[in-house]
């Protein structure tokens, strides 16, 4: 550190230009020093490695001619009663540490592409100037961030009032990284006035070594204090609430000519004034709050020594890899400014259903969505936590993830209560959490084979039947077989009665009811009622959120027709209203969709006995989607969206055996194939911190359209055991264009 009397006179700067060529990146340029603040090439190119911001380096005139200093060192100033007649080492060392350009083969400053004023502070013979004069020549300039690796001759004392003027006069426009002195003891208090004369733009900084203790030679914080009156009126005019310490001992850097080892607090302060330049370079608005700046890196630091704020560290170590993670309540804001109205990020995203494919229009819409820290940085999110889907493609590892895990298997009782009627009970596993966390509880492409498994709550049912009626209720087992016309669905590896009634099988199915009148010989009419719900396990990595919960409720009016013995037709009406969730997937914060969503679908099936033991069965089904937006989440409208379901299978009993079944189906599972949503994303900030929106038009049609292929074969082994084997093949797996998808299954099935 380099020191002076108090003496000093004022006089005039001049101003000139340096220059010279740039180099590329070398990661041996890194010390041990920069480990230990976590900084790194990656995270230096992440913050755009002090781009756009100048640094004032108050201090003897720096070497500019250096090649790590030729193309950061762009203007110099010299006061014009001073002599400068070489380029001064401490000066120069002290450049390099702020930013010696990367590439060079020596060391890389902390912001290798800032630009510095070097103010020659000291000359040939001693102090020609005043620290106002060279900030005033620094901020001239541009710079936002200075350093003073400088300070009184008397042990223990921080500044002269000169200097605190000084630096108060800048407390709203430029940070200023002050050394604390190499004396080894604690500073001492200085009769100073921060109310009227603030010092908020200050950082004090000491120096610790390579094992991140105290150097000895550092000054300490202690209790020192700016008083008043003799007293120390306020805990934040304790020195240890602005004190920082950052490595300072045995420090490479430049020095004209080359390279040296230096060490001091004067070390310790650029490591600092090059940090505060990189949370500049990458959050411009900084450069206009120079406290804010300060905060960050004092609230960021590693505590050391003592826990919490001490004598002897103050607020710790500067830690950047720290000061670049966002800090505080994360928000995604859907208002005009940063701080106006907004959502948790951490509870914000959106579940699509299997009918969006894999959803990539709008991860490509929010692609670069940004969320806001306590401080009003912007940080960018995985459009991939916003936006989770759930594939219709079958799964093979899920399937035998699922299958082979006994706890996830359900046992049903059926009781017989009287004629016509029998009540069925069932025990339930725990809820399968590795599968759902990720997607909607939607009924999974494998949740077909051996027939449905759900999970969590108890399961049961209660069917009765009078004359012509027909009525069943109960919670979570089967609706959707009690309005199939009957086809085996347990040839086939998917649900045939399940993908007849597509609406029936979103979400987590709860309670329902069904009764149906046989008006007679050839026409029936039922209707139904079932409650769904979605209530989503959602802990990611980085992030831990509520689980939102949607609730859905379905109407159904059905009405069945025999013309004769060979044909059976069925016609459904379904409406069905949600709230929370749309098509059975959630959305949540941000990206919830306000009041849900209302759908309408209409469905027709019909049965063919068309030889002998030789059977065909096709089904459609056409769906409306009305999804409301409450204007108030960055969805500010949503088109009315268009699906539809269809299928055929042909069905063949008796080809080597009397009971065997053969069967190939050609199935589309439900697609959105129009609809469009229109987002307003949060993309950055103003320094006046407003919000930068993106609009964008997604069209909600996956990609492809998924085209189900399935030949099955079972025959019996005996009285209660038989064997299947199914070949599938799915075009377009997930409704994703080009992807496909092919498996082979085996299954025994035993009857007790």
């Amino acid at each position: 550190m380099r020191v002076l009397s108090k003496a000093a006179v004022a006089a005039l700067l001049v101003i000139a230009w340096a220059g010279g060529p740039t180099s590329q990146a070398n990661a041996g340029e890194f010390k041990w020093w920069h480990k230990k603040i976590g900084l790194n090439a990656n995270l230096q190119n992440k913050f755009k490695n002090g781009a756009g911001v100048r640094v004032g380096v108050l201090d003897g005139l720096a070497d500019w001619t250096h090649s790590d200093l030729s193309a950061r060192i762009d203007r110099y100033a010299t006061f014009s009663s001073g002599s400068y007649t070489t380029f001064d080492s401490h000066g120069t060392h002290v450049a390099g540490i702020v930013g010696a350009t990367r590439g060079n083969g020596g060391i890389v400053g902390i912001a290798p592409k800032v630009k510095i004023t070097t103010v020659g502070m000291f000359d040939d013979t001693g102090f020609p100037g005043t620290v106002e004069a060279g900030l005033d020549a620094a901020w001239s300039d541009g710079a936002t961030v200075s350093n003073m690796s400088f300070g009184p001759t008397t042990s223990g004392l921080l500044a002269f009032d000169n200097y605190l003027s000084a630096i108060s006069k800048y407390r709203t426009r430029m940070v200023i990284s002050k050394s604390a002195g190499n004396d080894g003891v604690k500073l001492k208090n200085i009769s100073w006035n921060t109310k009227k004369k603030s010092l908020k733009n200050m950082i004090i900084v000491g120096a610790v070594d390579n094992r991140k203790k105290i150097a000895s030679f550092s000054n300490k914080p202690g209790n020192g204090c700016f008083t008043r009156g003799g007293k120390c009126r306020r805990t934040g005019d304790r020195y240890k609430y602005h004190f920082l310490v950052a490595p300072g001992v045995d420090i490479l850097s430049t020095v004209p000519g080359g390279y040296g080892y230096k060490s001091g607090t004067s070390m310790a302060a650029p490591v600092v004034a090059g940090a505060a330049a990189l949370l500049q370079s990458k959050w411009k608005y900084l450069k206009t709050k120079p406290f804010l700046t300060k905060k960050i890196l004092l609230q960021t630091a590693e505590d050391l020594g003592k826990k919490g704020i001490d004598n002897v560290y103050g607020r710790g170590m500067l830690r950047l890899d720290r000061a670049f993670q966002s800090n505080g309540k994360a928000s995604i804001t859907t208002g005009a400014t940063v701080n106006g109205s907004g959502y948790d990020a951490h509870d914000s995203y959106s579940y699509m259903p299997t009918a969006f494919g894999d959803a990539k229009g709008m991860k490509q819409a929010l692609n670069g969505a940004v969320f806001f820290d306590k401080y009003g940085r912007d940080f960018q999110m995985n459009p991939d936590y916003l936006v989770r889907t759930s594939s219709a493609a079958f799964s093979m590892r899920d399937h035998f993830e699922r299958r082979f895990n006994w706890g996830d298997r359900n046992v049903y009782v059926s009781t017989p209560v009287m004629d016509g009627s029998a009540s069925f009970m069932g025990l339930m596993p725990m809820q399968d959490t590795k599968n759902d966390r990720y997607s909607p509880n939607e009924n999974k492409p494998e949740d077909g084979y051996f027939g449905l498994t759900q999970s969590d709550d108890a399961v049961w049912r209660t069917e009765a039947g009078s004359g012509n009626w027909k009525f069943s209720f109960g919670q979570r087992l089967g609706l959707v077989d009690d309005l199939a016309l009957g086809t085996d669905k347990q040839l086939f590896m998917f649900n045939t009665a399940q993908s007849e009634q597509p609406l029936m099988g979103l979400g987590d199915q709860r309670m329902f009811s069904f009764g149906h009148y046989q008006v007679n010989e050839k026409f029936g009419v039922g209707m139904g009622f079932a409650e769904s719900s979605e209530f989503t396990g959602s802990s990611f990595t980085g992030f831990t959120s509520t689980d939102p919960q949607g609730t859905g409720r379905s109407y159904l009016m059905q009405a069945d027709f025999k013309p004769t013995d060979r044909i059976s037709l069925q016609v459904t009406q379904t409406f069905l209203d949600e709230e929370g969730m749309m098509l059975g997937g959630v959305s949540s914060g941000a990206l919830g969709f306000g009041n849900g969503a209302q759908t309408f679908g209409t469905g027709a099936a019909m049965n063919l006995d068309l030889t002998a033991g030789f059977s065909a069965r096709l089904h459609y089904t056409e769906g409306l989607t009305n999804a409301s937006t409450s204007g108030a989440t960055l969805f500010q409208d949503v088109d009315a969206m268009s699906s539809r379901a269809y299928g055929l299978s042909l069905m063949k009993k008796g080809i080597f055996g009397a009971f065997d079944q053969f069967g190939v189906s050609v199935s589309k599972p439900m697609q959105i194939y129009d609809g469009a949503a229109y987002l307003n994303t949060p993309v950055g900030r103003t320094v006046d911190g407003r919000v930068n929106y993106r609009r964008s038009r997604v069209d909600l049609a996956p990609s492809g359209s998924q085209t189900d292929y399935d030949i099955a074969y079972r025959t019996p082994l005996g009285e209660q055991v038989s064997l299947g084997l199914n070949a599938f093949y799915q075009d377009d797996a997930g409704h994703e264009d080009g992807a496909m998808n092919a498996g082979v299954l085996g299954n025994m099935r035993f009857s007790f």
